[in-house]
C-alpha cells in the first residue's frame, strides 16, 4: 500500500524500535487500553516542544478511538488468534495468513497515524519555550494517561511512561537534554 510522506509515521518508526520504548507502549496497551498511537503522538509533538491541552487529548481520542475498536482491535484479535489456535492448519498456510494479518495491522496502523497527524493543526499550536521535549513529553504522555481507566494503578502507568521518557532522552553532563532518538534507525 502506498502513503503520502508522513513525519509523525517517520517518528514513530524510529522510535519504536528502541525496545524500551516498544516493551512500554504494548504494556500500557495490553494492560491499561492504551492506545499506542496516541502514545507516540504525544511524544512527536513534545520533540517540538508542544504541549498538549485536554481539549487536544479529547480530540485525538475521538479521532482514533472508532479506527482502534473497529479495526486495529480486530486485527489484533486475528493475529493473536492465529498464533495461539489449535485448529490443525498447514504451518506454511499459517505462517501466510500471520504475515498477511501483520501486514494489514501495519497498514491499518499508519492510517490510523495520518489521520492524527491532521487532528490538531500543529501550525497554529505555539511552542512552550518555558519547557523542555522531555518535560513536554511527560505532560503530554501524563495528560492522556489520565484519560485511561480510572481504576487503573498509577504508579504502574507511570512507571510506563518514565521509561518511555528516559528511553527518548538522555542528560549530557552539562545538564542539556539531548533527544536518543537519533541513535535509533539511524
Amino acid at each position: 500500500m502506498k502513503f503520502p510522506p508522513s513525519e509523525f509515521w517517520s517518528y514513530s518508526t524510529r522510535v519504536y524500535q528502541i525496545a524500551e520504548i516498544e516493551k512500554a507502549c504494548l504494556n500500557l496497551q495490553n494492560q491499561f487500553h492504551a492506545d499506542v498511537n496516541i502514545l507516540l503522538y504525544c511524544c512527536w509533538v513534545a520533540e517540538k516542544q508542544i504541549a498538549l491541552s485536554e481539549k487536544d487529548i479529547d480530540t485525538l481520542i475521538k479521532i482514533s478511538q472508532p479506527w482502534q475498536k473497529n479495526i486495529l482491535m480486530h486485527l489484533r484479535a486475528a493475529r493473536t488468534t492465529l498464533k495461539t489456535s489449535t485448529v490443525a492448519i498447514p504451518d506454511e498456510q499459517r505462517k501466510e495468513a500471520h504475515q498477511n494479518i501483520c501486514e494489514m495491522e501495519l497498514n491499518a496502523e499508519h492510517m490510523a497515524q495520518l489521520a492524527l497527524e491532521k487532528a490538531l493543526n500543529l501550525k497554529k499550536k505555539s511552542r512552550n519555550n518555558t519547557l523542555q521535549p522531555v518535560d513536554c513529553t511527560s505532560h503530554n504522555l501524563s495528560l492522556y494517561c489520565q484519560q485511561l481507566d480510572s481504576a487503573s494503578p498509577v504508579e504502574q502507568i507511570n512507571e510506563q511512561l518514565n521509561i518511555i521518557t528516559q528511553a527518548l532522552y538522555i542528560r549530557d553532563d552539562d545538564n542539556s537534554q539531548t533527544v536518543n532518538t537519533a541513535q535509533a534507525g539511524s
